[in-house]
C-alpha cells in the first residue's frame, strides 16, 4: 500500500522504457529491502471506522487527475486505492468530487461487509476531504454552473449523505493520509503518512 503511486508510475512506461525508468525501479526495490519488516498493525481496542479521500489534479500527460482513498478499522488500512480518473477535471474541485465519489462507493460496500460480519455500525461512516469545494458539492443537493457538466453517476454521492450512510468533513491537507495514493511524497511525508495507515515496524529482522 505504501508504493501504490510509484508502481503505477512505473507501469505506465512499460511501453517506452528509459533509463531513468530503470533507477527509479531499483530505488522502489531499494525501498522495499529496506521496509521488509514492517507491517499493518490492527488493535482491537480501536474501534473507529473510517476514510480518506484525495485527488492530484492533472498531474498525469493527458491532464487527467488520480483519484485516492485509504479506510481504516481497528488502527491500520483495510482498503485502498489509487487511480487515473475516467475523465478530464476542469478543475481541482471536481477532480477531488470525483475522488470523493470513489470513496463514497467504497464506503456503501464495507458498511455491507461490516453488515455481514455482524459489526454494528449505527452512525454514518465518516469521509476525511482535504478540499472545501467538493465538500460543498457534496452536500449541496441543486447544480450549479460549476456542477451541471459533472456526470450524473458522481452525483450518487448526495443520496448517500441524505441517506445518513456517510458523512464528510474537512482535513487539512498536511494530515490527509490518501496523499499516499494519488502522488510521490517526500521522505518525511511519506513516512508519516505510512505510519498513520497502521504500517509499523513488526520485528527486529
Amino acid at each position: 500500500l505504501d508504493i501504490v503511486v510509484a508502481v503505477s508510475l512505473l507501469a505506465g512506461t512499460m511501453r517506452r522504457t528509459r533509463l531513468a525508468d530503470w533507477i527509479n525501479a531499483k530505488r522502489v526495490l531499494r525501498y522495499l529491502k529496506g521496509t521488509k519488516n514492517l507491517g499493518l498493525s490492527y488493535s482491537k481496542e480501536r474501534k473507529e471506522f473510517f476514510g480518506y479521500s484525495d485527488a492530484s489534479y492533472a498531474e498525469e500527460e493527458d491532464r487527467k487527475s488520480v483519484s485516492g482513498y485509504i479506510f481504516m478499522y481497528a488502527g491500520a488500512a483495510i482498503s485502498w486505492r489509487s487511480q487515473r480518473q475516467n475523465i478530464v477535471a476542469q478543475s481541482s474541485a471536481e477532480a477531488e468530487y470525483i475522488a470523493l465519489a470513489e470513496a463514497s462507493k467504497e464506503a456503501i460496500w464495507l458498511r455491507k461487509m461490516a453488515k455481514d460480519f455482524e459489526m454494528k455500525i449505527d452512525r454514518p461512516l465518516l469521509i476525511y476531504e482535504d478540499n472545501q469545494s467538493a465538500i460543498k458539492l457534496a452536500n449541496n443537493p441543486l447544480h450549479t454552473k460549476r456542477s451541471k457538466h459533472i456526470d450524473v453517476q458522481y452525483h450518487a454521492i448526495r443520496e448517500y449523505i441524505n441517506n445518513n450512510l456517510i458523512i464528510v468533513k474537512y482535513l487539512p491537507t498536511d494530515q490527509m493520509v490518501a496523499d499516499l495514493c494519488t502522488k510521490s511524497l517526500a521522505k518525511v511525508l511519506h513516512t508519516k503518512f505510512s505510519t498513520a495507515m497502521g504500517l509499523i515496524k513488526i520485528n527486529n529482522q
